[in-house]
C-alpha cells in the first residue's frame, strides 16, 4: 500500500467534487501508474487491475451466444468499457456512474482502456444510480456487467439485494448473461451465501469464477451456458489483441477459470444463515465489520462443510425454485467438462500453472482437483509439478475407482494421507463425480493416538455425512478443549458408532 500512502511517491493529476463523492487522480512517480480514489479509496488501478478487470468482462463476452447490447454498472477506469465497445458484434454499451468525477476522470486512462475513445459512438456514459436506470427502462440486453465498488462501501450493498438481481433478471434477453465482480477478501463467509441465494432466487442458473488473485465473477443466466471449440476459436481471431493483452493465446483459456458449476452454486445458497435485501441491509454490516477486521471467505472450507451429496437439504417452500438441476443436465457438469473430449492436449497443464499461481484459496487441492487429468499428461512447463502432480492423479484414479489397484502416495512427505484423499473426495463431490468413501476409509486406523491430523480427519467426515454430528462435535470439542488425548478418544468413539460408507 505504499503507492498510496507515501505523497513522495505519486502525484496528484486530477480532483473532483461532486455532490457525494470527492474523486481523485494519481500517478505514480517510479512506474507511471495510475490509480482512481473516490472518497479516499482506490476504486480502479493500472495497470495493478488490468488482468481482473480484463477477465471480468472478457469471460462473459467469450461465452455470450450474443453481445450486441450491453449494459455495465460502474465505469472506474473504463477497462471493462472499452473492451465491451471493442469486442467484435457490439453495438451499443451503456454505462451507469454515480460520482461524476469518475466519469470526468477518464481521458486519464486512455492508455489502458482498449482504445475506448475510437468507440465512443458506442458508448452512452450516464451519471446516475444504476438501480434506478435499470428498474425504470424497458430495454433488455444482452449482456450486464456489475462491477460496484467493495461490499463495505456505503450503498454498495443494495447492488447485491434480491430486488435489485430481480430487476436486472428482467432486463437480461432469454440468452444473456449477467456478470458481477466479487471479492472474497474484506467479506464473511455468511455474506458470500447470502449473495448467492440472492441470484439464485432471481436467475436459474449460477456459476462461479475466477479471476485471478482473491477476485472472482458470478456468472447468472435464465439459461445454461453453451459453447464449442468453433465459437471460441472465431472469438479469439477476432479479438486477438483483447486476448493477448492478459497472455492468453485462445478464447479456450477461459474454460478453465470455472471453480464451481450450477449445482455447486445451488448448494451454498440453500446453506445460506442471514437474508440480505433492501429492506434488510445485513451485508453493509457484515461487510464493514470483516472489513475492519481483515476477514476473508475460504473457499476450500466452504466446499468441505456444504459439499456433501449425502445431504439432503430443508429447502423452505419460498425457496422451491433453488432446487438443483437434475442429473444429467448441462449445468450439473463445468463448461470445459462438456468438451473435455475436444480439448488441446494443453488446455490441462495451462489451467494447473494458472492455478498454482492463483491465490491460495483458489490453487491447492481445490483448484486442481477441478482439473480432470489426461491419461498422457505433458508438464514440461510446470517441471517442478511433475511429482505432484502424479501422485494427485493417482489420487484421482483411486477414489473413483471401486476396486483399486493403484496406491496413492503423499504429496507432502509429513502429510496425512487420509486427510489428503478426504479434501480430494470433497472436491470431486461438489463436480458432482462419483468417488467413493470406503477409498479414504481404509487408511484411517480405529484409533488416531494423538495423531492430530488423523483425528480431524475424521471430524470433518462426521460434519460432512451427519449433520447432527456436527452439533455434537462441536460440544465435544469444548468439553475436553486442548487435550489431545481426550479429544483424540472422544472422536474415535463417536466416529465408530457412525456407518459410513
Amino acid at each position: 500500500m505504499k503507492n498510496y500512502q507515501d505523497p513522495k511517491d505519486f502525484k496528484i493529476l486530477f480532483t473532483h467534487y461532486g455532490p457525494n463523492t470527492f474523486t481523485t487522480v494519481t500517478e505514480n512517480i517510479a512506474n507511471e501508474g495510475r490509480v482512481v480514489f473516490v472518497n479516499g479509496k482506490p476504486d480502479a488501478s493500472v495497470p495493478g487491475d488490468e488482468f481482473t478487470r480484463t477477465l471480468t468482462a472478457l469471460i462473459p463476452l467469450t461465452l455470450a451466444p450474443k453481445n450486441d447490447e450491453i449494459f455495465i454498472v460502474g465505469l472506474g477506469a473504463g477497462l471493462s468499457t472499452g473492451i465491451a465497445s471493442a469486442f467484435s458484434g457490439t453495438q451499443s454499451v451503456k454505462v451507469c456512474e454515480i460520482a461524476k468525477g469518475v466519469i470526468e476522470a477518464l481521458p486519464f486512462f486512455e492508455k489502458w482502456n482498449f482504445n475506448l475513445n475510437n468507440n465512443k459512438e458506442k458508448v452512452d456514459i450516464v451519471n446516475d444510480d444504476a438501480y434506478k436506470v435499470l428498474k425504470n427502462e424497458d430495454k433488455q440486453y444482452d449482456l450486464i456487467f456489475s462491477e460496484p465498488s467493495n461490499t463495505w462501501v456505503s450503498g454498495v450493498e443494495k447492488i447485491y439485494s434480491h430486488e435489485f438481481l430481480q430487476e436486472a433478471a428482467k432486463k437480461l434477453k432469454p440468452h444473456g448473461l449477467y456478470s458481477q465482480w466479487f471479492p472474497l477478501f474484506s467479506t464473511t463467509d455468511a455474506s458470500f451465501l447470502s449473495i448467492l441465494h440472492n441470484f439464485k432466487k432471481s436467475f436459474r442458473y449460477v456459476t462461479l469464477w475466477s479471476a485471478g488473485g482473491m477476485a472472482t465473477i458470478i456468472l447468472a443466466s435464465h439459461q445454461p451456458i453453451e459453447t464449442d471449440l468453433e465459437k471460441l476459436a472465431k472469438k479469439f481471431e477476432e479479438n486477438k489483441d483483447i486476448y493477448s493483452s492478459i497472455k492468453r493465446d485462445s478464447a479456450v483459456d477461459m474454460l478453465f477459470h470455472q471453480i464451481f458449476s450450477d449445482s455447486a452454486v445451488t448448494d451454498l445458497a440453500l446453506a445460506s444463515p442471514i437474508e440480505h435485501s433492501v429492506y434488510r441491509p445485513s451485508l453493509a454490516y457484515q461487510s464493514a465489520r470483516a472489513h475492519y477486521t481483515g476477514t476473508n471467505v475460504k473457499l476450500e472450507p466452504l466446499a468441505l462443510q456444504f459439499f456433501s451429496t449425502n445431504r439432503k437439504p430443508n429447502i423452505p417452500d419460498e425457496n422451491k425454485e433453488m432446487i438443483p438441476v437434475n442429473s444429467g443436465e448441462l449445468a450439473e457438469t463445468l463448461v470445459w467438462q462438456q468438451l473435455q473430449d475436444q480439448l488441446p492436449e494443453d488446455f490441462f497443464d495451462k489451467g494447473i500453472k494458472f492455478q498454482l499461481q492463483s491465490s491460495s484459496f483458489q490453487a491447492g487441492p481445490l483448484s486442481l482437483a477441478r482439473m480432470k487429468f489426461p491419461e498422457k499428461s505433458k508438464s514440461e512447463d510446470i517441471e517442478n509439478q511433475k511429482v505432484a502432480r502424479k501422485n494427485k492423479e493417482n489420487q484421482y484414479l483411486y477414489l473413483k475407482s471401486q476396486n483399486p489397484t493403484i496406491k496413492p502416495k503423499l504429496v507432502k512427505q509429513k502429510g496425512y494421507l487420509a486427510t489428503e484423499l478426504f479434501q480430494r473426495f470433497t472436491y470431486l463431490s461438489s463436480l458432482r463425480e462419483k468417488a467413493y468413501i470406503k477409498n479414504v476409509l481404509e487408511h484411517l486406523p480405529n484409533s488416531c493416538e494423538k495423531e492430530q491430523k488423523c483425528t480431524a480427519t475424521k471430524l470433518s467426515i462426521l460434519r460432512f455425512f451427519d449433520l447432527e454430528s456436527e452439533k455434537q462435535m462441536e460440544e465435544l470439542v469444548k468439553e475436553v478443549g486442548n487435550n489431545k488425548e481426550l479429544l483424540s478418544k472422544a472422536v474415535d468413539e463417536v466416529f465408530a458408532k457412525h456407518d459410513i460408507r
